[in-house]
């Protein structure tokens, strides 16, 4: 079990890596349905957070395609959801 949680958040990194936020969500979600206090896979849910967040304000920075800030502002709230974080990284 342990074996598989650490490959489901290896694999949340790597799709965090390749800018697949939307699979790593998809990821994260299912393994925290299985077990919602999983430390690998909510410290892997961080980083997609930090990340998204990151990318939102770049775009909006530079005030960039809307089609992806958009994409970003509706994944970033699931995301949120599942880490107990607000908009901003704080926890609820």
């Amino acid at each position: 079990m342990r074996d598989m949680v650490n490959q489901q958040a290896q694999e949340i990194e790597n799709l965090v890596h390749e800018k697949n936020y939307e699979k790593a969500y998809l990821v994260g979600k299912g393994a925290l349905d299985s077990d919602p206090n999983n430390q690998a896979i909510l410290e892997s849910l961080y980083s997609l957070t930090a990340q998204l967040r990151s990318e939102a304000m770049g775009f909006a920075s530079v005030k960039s395609n809307y089609s992806a800030v958009s994409s970003f502002e509706r994944l970033l709230p699931k995301v949120n959801e599942l880490t107990s974080q607000d908009m901003y990284g704080n926890f609820k």
